[in-house]
């Protein structure tokens, strides 16, 4: 899991947040140690522009924010800390342009947790920001399991162990889930525990590594690896890919145990995105894509393949999406062609034809139900969220909730000015899948319609990596009718209503 702490959770580079509250960065890895049990680490990164830095006893100036973290299993805290952490010290504010890390360890047993976490910063009078998020630990004892996969900005080995060191290692956390272009190479660190059980002790398995396509989940054998290991309490695995060629987009990293009969025995997944602007498509590729005896030599008219390159959007990797971009106003009927061939037969080389039939059927059904007076459905984000994971188990639809909290305004016997607040919330709908894929479970879009616009819903939330992430969600769908407004109800959290527990327990 890993989070921005921005008030707007958004999965982008840390720089490219807003400033004004806490620009920070949580992430979590899960491990079991064979002295103590199952444990978690947490992993924060904040940046030291977003924090008010005062003078400090030694004459220099220092941020301070208050963290707290708090594990619970229903009402009962089962572990928690509460401390401030300080910035590096400096001698001018001016020079206060880096990110500073702290990594924390709770021992947690096997089980179901809600994690609660709070920031503040010590020295300004902003809100609190805060987060909750559901979490599983499950290390059987007779069993094959896999820890989480950590990601490594740096290793060394241990000379003193710390809080660090892992396997006689030292790894400083890299906290983010995105690479941009300066960051060529992935590093990342994984335990696997008791294959000595169920494959037995110093027999052999092997250990894969890859990097697929999150839009399409497909393979990249370029970033494929695999190695053979012998069976043992715990097997740990540093491994370091070069993705200076990796092209933009979002993907998933990858690791598989598989026993002697090639059936997969472990498995574990860690969403990432790369920015690489350098790695463009390239059109040669299509040149020699021969279309007359294909499906697609039967589209001759230049506005239909526009319309269906345009569709293919929510599916689109980003290179795709920026080929289509920068190349499509000018492409002839012949590269249209190849460019929308291509596209199936990397997802389908056996019936790519089929596939996009399936494809289409779906885009009708979208652009029924989603289009507005100025958008396609495809080009909304209900229907991208419709076309990319499928449609959701249920939907939780509220057209209009009033809050009715009977709250009164001002001091009714000094000034005699108040009144009950009649606030309400804009429309909104709760998209839930139940599982999208093996790591991907519990899945929930909110979608809301501030402008009371014609069916044109936005997502404002998530709890998928990779899409919008904004704890504060409940304030984007606030509508005040009375004198109050949602900024004077948010830090409170006066919502009201019932949006809460619809997205905690969707019907």
């Amino acid at each position: 899991m890993r989070k921005f702490f921005n008030i707007l959770l958004l999965f982008l580079p840390i720089w490219g947040l807003q400033a004004g509250n806490i620009q920070a960065f949580l992430s979590y890895c899960t491990f079991q140690s064979p002295q103590d049990g199952p444990f978690l680490e947490s992993y924060l990164s904040i940046y030291s522009k977003s924090l008010v830095f005062t003078k400090n006893s030694n004459g220099k100036f220092q941020g301070t924010v208050a963290i707290t973290m708090i594990f619970k299993q229903g009402e009962a805290v089962k572990d928690f800390k509460k401390y401030e952490l300080k910035s590096p010290e400096v001698e001018d504010t001016a020079k206060r342009d880096f990110s500073f890390i702290d990594q924390q360890r709770f021992l947690l047993p096997n089980g179901d947790y809600t994690f609660e976490f709070s920031i503040k910063d010590i020295n300004s009078k902003k809100p609190e920001s805060s987060s909750i998020e559901n979490l599983k630990l499950l290390y059987p004892a007779d069993k094959v399991s896999i820890s989480g996969i950590q990601l490594v900005g740096s290793y060394s080995t241990s000379k003193t162990p710390t809080i660090l060191s892992k396997s006689g290692l030292d790894l400083v956390p890299y906290v983010f889930d995105y690479y941009p272009p300066n960051e060529n190479k992935l590093s990342f660190y994984t335990e696997l525990y008791h294959t000595d059980i169920t494959i037995g002790a110093g027999n052999k398995f092997l250990i894969s590594f890859a990097i697929n396509s999150n839009e399409t989940g497909k393979s990249l054998p370029e970033y494929a690896r695999t190695k053979k290991e012998v069976a043992k309490p715990v097997n740990n695995f540093l491994q370091e890919i070069d993705i200076s060629k990796l092209p933009s987009g979002n993907y998933n990293l990858i690791v598989e145990a598989r026993n002697q009969q090639n059936e997969v025995i472990a498995s574990n997944s860690l969403f990432f995105q790369r920015s690489n602007p350098s790695v463009q498509f390239n059109i040669n590729d299509l040149q020699e894509l021969v279309v007359e005896n294909s499906f697609v030599g039967k589209i001759t008219n230049k506005d239909t393949l526009k319309e269906y390159i345009k569709c293919l959007n929510p599916i689109s990797s980003e290179i795709d999406k920026l080929f289509i971009d920068n190349q499509l106003p000018q492409m002839d009927v012949q590269l249209m062609q190849q460019y929308f061939l291509n596209f199936w037969i990397k997802r389908n080389g056996s019936n790519p034809e089929q596939s996009w039939l399936a494809y289409r059927e779906q885009v009708l059904i979208v652009n029924a139900a989603y289009k507005t007076p100025n958008k396609k459905g495809y080009d909304t984000d209900r229907g991208r969220i419709y076309l990319r994971y499928g449609p959701p188990n249920t939907i939780t639809d509220q057209p209009f909730e009033a809050s009715g909290s009977g709250m009164f305004i001002g001091d009714e016997q000094s000034s005699g000015n108040y009144r009950r607040d009649d606030y309400g919330f804009v429309p909104y709908q709760i998209w839930h899948y139940y599982q999208l894929s093996k790591s991907q479970r519990d899945i929930k879009f909110v979608f809301a319609d501030p402008h009371l616009s014609q069916n044109e819903y936005a997502l404002i939330h998530s709890n998928l990596e990779g899409e919008i992430n904004n704890p504060n969600w409940q304030a984007e769908l606030h509508r005040q009718i009375g004198i109050l407004d949602k900024d004077e109800l948010a830090p409170n959290g006066h919502y009201g209503g019932k949006s809460g527990n619809l997205f905690l327990n969707p019907r």
